[in-house]
């Protein structure tokens, strides 16, 4: 039934069929290994568990259990498995979202922000004289911070 078809828009314009009964046809279907169909069982209870709605998912488990022969109860214990793993993924990521060392915004322009001075000398005649530069290490560190660096 999936030969006929090039892909899942054809076959859903063909056939009428939504892509997750889609899915459950194309893992399920024809297969007489028990560890190949429980691999593909796992397979479809983690696209199952993607959907956020109870009600639409267990009225899809229910359809693929009874079209291919997985009891109920057996294939709502994977999708919960699923399920908690989706959370503690969602969990993982919140946490990796906030940063430890928040960058800092420098007030004002950084390309203006003068971190060094020159060390002018007065000479006899009135000359100034650059005897070396002088560098503000806190400024410094606030130009770097505005640059996005933030350990030092």
């Amino acid at each position: 039934m999936l030969k006929d078809c090039t892909s899942l828009d054809d076959y859903i314009v063909r056939h009428q069929v939504d892509g997750v009964l889609w899915k459950a046809e194309k893992l399920l279907a024809g297969l007489d290994n028990p560890i190949h169909r429980n691999e593909a069982i796992e397979k479809m209870a983690h696209t199952l568990a993607l959907i956020p709605k109870l009600a639409v998912r267990d009225d899809y488990a229910k359809k693929i259990g009874k079209l291919y022969d997985i009891s109920f109860p057996t294939f709502q214990k994977y999708i919960n498995d699923h399920l908690v793993i989706h959370s503690r993924k969602e969990k993982v990521k919140a946490k990796a979202e906030v940063k430890k060392n928040k960058v800092r915004k420098l007030e004002g322009d950084p390309e203006k922000w003068p971190f060094f001075y020159p060390k002018l000398k007065t000479n006899r005649d009135g000359d100034e004289i650059l005897t070396g530069i002088e560098i503000d290490k806190f400024k410094y560190i606030q130009l770097l911070i505005s640059f996005g660096f933030v350990r030092y």
